[in-house]
């Protein structure tokens, strides 16, 4: 019985050895306030560097959230511009905010207060029902950005599984299956989606790990170190 165990921390290894690298403080405007990530050395801004792949992205997501940042490695960037992948190979990373408060100021306080409320409705959240409402116009979004017609529709999607709660954030896990469809064709996937509650600097921030839903062990461990990396900075 003792086999399983070794091997799940063989993997939580392997997958910490793969960010062991130093890390980078990145600063960002938050609602007018500066607030700072820490990500792994070798990894870029999609705003900065590659705009296309930000644009898109923030079409994708709800009305309701806006995308502040989303990090890529620069080895799968570099794959990209060469057209040797179609799919990230290491974790990407996102800052989100929710628009309607992104301006607020949250007190120690109100994050304690906030945090079991968000940990509540996490557990009665229907995803699917909220992306559906969404969907026409996301995909009116995408195609705008795109310049050409995309659809994305996705699968059952379900509700997001906490996996840790404590007074710095609130961290769950989200199983995305998706289909993309353009001129060239339908694409599908499955994505794991790890993310945390937390608040930097007084303002409320989303930080997820994005991969393929074969790297969920590796993307906890990213995650966590996104967000322990970046409340450290506080």
């Amino acid at each position: 019985m003792r086999h399983p165990f070794r091997l799940l921390a063989a993997v939580a290894l392997l997958a910490y050895s793969t960010f062991a690298s130093a890390d980078q403080v990145v600063p960002l405007d938050v609602g007018g306030k500066q607030v700072k990530v820490s990500v792994p050395n070798g990894y870029i801004r999609t705003s900065l560097t590659v705009r296309p792949l930000y644009d898109i992205t923030a079409a994708a997501l709800p009305e309701s959230n806006r995308l502040v940042e989303y990090f890529i490695a620069e080895s799968d960037y570099r794959d990209m511009l060469a057209g040797k992948a179609d799919k990230l190979r290491r974790p990407g990373f996102q800052v989100q905010v929710m628009r309607s408060i992104e301006n607020a100021e949250i007190s120690a306080a109100d994050w304690q207060a906030g945090r079991v409320e968000i940990a509540k409705t996490m557990g009665l959240l229907d995803t699917n029902e909220l992306i559906k409402a969404d969907s026409a116009k996301a995909n009116e979004r995408l195609s705008e950005v795109a310049g050409s017609q995309m659809e994305v529709n996705y699968g059952e999607i379900g509700k997001p599984q906490v996996y840790g709660n404590d007074p710095g954030s609130l961290r769950f896990t989200l199983r995305v299956p998706m289909s993309v469809q353009t001129a060239d064709g339908v694409q599908q996937a499955v994505i794991s989606c790890v993310g945390a509650v937390t608040v930097l600097n007084g303002r409320l921030v989303f930080l997820y790990a994005y991969g393929d839903e074969k790297q969920l062990p590796e993307l906890r461990v990213a995650l966590d170190r996104f967000v322990d990396g970046s409340r450290a900075l506080l």
